[in-house]
């Protein structure tokens, strides 16, 4: 009753969960058995505060999906205690003092995202107290479920509320977090599939096998081309976010070369690591130029054209492989199905440092 007067948005959630007593047990904990949530709690039970504080806090984790965000048995204090600090957000004032990762001066800033959380979090482990690293023990008990939580299902029925807009707001944060890693690791998979050691003719020596020549060696990690679109209409916050990415592909390929142009070249350079803060265009946006300009005077093992779709298709017929990266929320799937080769949505976090200026 105290729940349903409280936080009436959990009580559909809540009453759909098997409870179980643990004589043994010193906590309340939600874990999953067979794809289906089940508490199991303590006997005797703690105090009626706290007992619905820490079940309202495992209903949440629930209601934001965290057990499908998180990894069971990973040792990442930082990511453990970013989920419970976000949780911690929508708890009732009158139950903070039973909250595991208060948001106080030694924490994360108020109402911070999840992924803003994490950072403070992973920059800042030794400011972790002994009572949050005991609390996140019982998130190794989650476990993965077949399907995840049908949200919708809390604003359906008579007497359940609509979800607080700050609930909404953070299950969003969560989908654009999942859709961040998404890209990324598809993007990843894509490149390594690209990028493998290959064998070639060298004129440098004899087979040592057969003595014939030229000779057969393992050629290296390949190259790949990256065309950033430069004009007006990208943002340097999507430039940015794909500069974050970027350096895991230093292990995939021996080489990467930047190309910017916006309606024609403006610059080709060797990639350094570095995220330029000077981008050379921001005009009109054409994209047969760079492609044209490619083709002519490298063979890489893969093109990727960094943009947010807004041009006219190019004529492409070469056999290497191309990609195209969609910044934004502009592009139709419509317009880009007309795009030779693959593209990919890129879901990006806002930028956490860096500045980059046209």
């Amino acid at each position: 009753m105290a729940l349903m007067n409280k936080l009436p948005y959990l009580v559909d959630l809540f009453v759909r969960i098997p409870v179980t007593e643990d004589p043994a047990g010193q906590h309340i904990v939600l874990t999953f058995e067979g794809g289906h949530p089940l508490f199991i709690l303590p006997s005797p039970l703690p105090a009626p505060d706290q007992l619905i504080c820490q079940i309202s806090h495992h209903l949440h984790h629930l209601l934001l999906q965290h057990p499908f965000l998180a990894q069971p048995d990973h040792p990442d204090t930082a990511w453990h205690l970013a989920l419970d600090a976000v949780v911690d957000q929508l708890t009732p004032p009158e139950w903070k003092r039973f909250q595991s990762a208060s948001d106080d001066s030694t924490g994360p800033a108020p109402q911070s995202s999840l992924f803003q959380t994490w950072s403070w979090f992973a920059s800042h482990p030794h400011l972790a107290n002994r009572h949050q690293i005991e609390a996140i023990a019982e998130h190794r008990l989650w476990k993965h479920p077949v399907a995840p939580p049908q949200v919708s299902a809390f604003s359906n029925g008579p007497g359940v509320q609509e979800l607080p807009d700050e609930a909404l707001g953070l299950i969003d944060d969560q989908r654009q977090l999942i859709n961040a890693l998404q890209w990324r690791s598809r993007l990843t998979t894509r490149a390594a599939g690209s990028a493998m050691t290959r064998l070639t003719w060298t004129h440098h020596r004899r087979s040592r096998r057969y003595g014939t020549f030229p000779g057969i060696r393992i050629s290296s990690r390949g190259e790949l081309v990256i065309i950033l679109d430069t004009s007006g209409s990208m943002s340097s916050r999507d430039i940015h976010a794909f500069f974050e990415f970027l350096p895991h592909m230093s292990r995939i390929y021996g080489r990467i070369i930047m190309v910017e142009a916006d309606y024609k070249v403006r610059a080709i350079y060797p990639y350094r690591r570095q995220t330029p803060h000077d981008l050379i265009g921001r005009g009109d946006t054409f994209f047969q130029p760079a492609i044209d300009a490619v083709l002519t005077t490298r063979r890489p093992d893969a093109i990727w054209y960094v943009t947010d779709g807004q041009s006219t298709p190019p004529h492409y017929s070469a056999t290497i492989p191309l990609t195209w990266l969609i910044c934004g929320d502009h592009a139709e799937r419509s317009h880009l199905d007309q795009f030779p080769g693959n593209y990919l949505f890129m879901k990006n976090k806002p930028a956490t440092s860096g500045v980059i200026t046209s």
